[in-house]
């Protein structure tokens, strides 16, 4: 689905206004009808409805008048099906918490993502969190509580109080990944071992920044959520502590995603700051990818529509971010998949053929 400028460059307005690192730039009032529900769907597409609906709460509080001039009949039905998407945010978000509370005093875990990243918003409940994803400290096994969905080398799923928790084994698709075995032994040792269920500054952005790479290169994609969470903890970090920063950098150097890194920061800089963006090279690409509505599918849950993605679609993300080619690293994740479905287990120990 192609994306009317005017309605993305609106909702970056939006965004920019909830998370408080920019104005409107964009003319809302010049917006059509058709442009506010491309705007709707979008955000909803990109995992920031409730994130934009702040924005503009933020803008009618600011500036009534405008109000008058853009809420017309078409944005006035929109907004009850929008506050429906931020209504289902909030109460997903409190599920989440709830089940990560009871989850943790029945072993030790800390919480990836989610509603970790979520306290940096300044409306924690509206950063979308469907899923809880944690990570084991200690080997867990799951008792009547859980209903197990599915059982693999990463990670166990199963629903915990109508939640559906991803209680990872490992922090990473290490076996898809060139360097896989460093990459996740680097990541448990910057994790550590955290008081509570909440991991480093540090780790933070390290994890975000791999997990990112996985998505954009292996898994179809990734989203302006992703942008929004990778802001709001790298700018903090280089902020608070500037070595480290650069360290997160450095280490993402040794995985061969520094350069991948570096384009999604100038990517976020334009969509959550504003910043500029040249219109012609792999930044412009990854923002288009970004926007596109295309079906994602993940390749480790067995869609052979992610092989051709990675064989035929995603050749040019390859050429600029990647140390192999898309061939060979589509021979490493058709080799992993197999593994998975032949030999099947549940074991934490790392591998060795990465």
């Amino acid at each position: 689905m192609k994306i009317n400028p005017s309605s993305s460059s609106a909702l970056f307005s939006l965004l920019r206004l909830a998370l408080g690192t920019g104005g409107c730039e964009a003319d809302l009032r010049g917006l059509s009808d058709g442009g506010w529900r491309e705007l709707v769907v979008l955000a909803s597409a990109q995992g920031v409805a409730a994130i934009a609906f702040d924005g503009l709460q933020k803008l009618y509080d600011a500036e009534p008048e405008l109000a008058l001039g853009i809420d017309g009949n078409a944005l006035s039905m929109l907004r009850y099906e929008w506050l429906g998407s931020v209504l289902k945010t909030e109460s997903d978000y409190a599920a989440n918490v709830c089940a990560a509370e009871a989850l943790a005093k029945k072993t030790p875990l800390v919480v990836l993502k989610g509603i970790s990243v979520a306290r940096k918003y300044p409306v924690p409940s509206h950063r979308q969190s469907v899923d809880l994803d944690v990570y084991g400290l200690r080997d867990f096994v799951p008792d009547d509580e859980c209903r197990i969905v599915r059982d693999d080398y990463k990670h166990t799923a199963f629903r915990f109080r109508e939640v559906m928790v991803e209680y990872h084994k490992s922090l990473t698709v290490w076996r898809s990944l060139k360097g896989g075995r460093e990459i996740e032994q680097t990541l448990r040792e910057e994790l550590g071992a955290p008081e509570g269920m909440f991991a480093g500054e540090e780790f933070n952005a390290l994890f975000l920044a791999v997990h990112s790479y996985v998505h954009f290169m292996l898994e179809g994609g990734i989203t302006l959520r992703h942008l929004c969470d990778w802001m709001l903890v790298f700018d903090d970090l280089k902020k608070e502590n500037p070595k480290e920063g650069e360290r997160v950098l450095e280490i993402l150097g040794r995985f061969g995603m520094r350069e991948f890194t570096e384009s999604m920061t100038r990517v976020t800089g334009y969509v959550c700051t504003g910043e500029p963006l040249q219109l012609g090279g792999t930044d412009r690409r990854m923002l288009d990818d970004i926007l596109s509505l295309g079906d994602r599918k993940h390749f480790a849950d067995g869609h052979l529509d992610a092989a051709f993605d990675i064989l035929f679609r995603s050749g040019w993300k390859f050429k600029a971010f990647a140390r192999e080619s898309n061939v060979a690293c589509l021979v490493r994740c058709v080799l992993g998949w197999l593994r998975l479905r032949i030999f099947s287990r549940s074991s934490r120990e790392i591998g060795t053929s990465a």
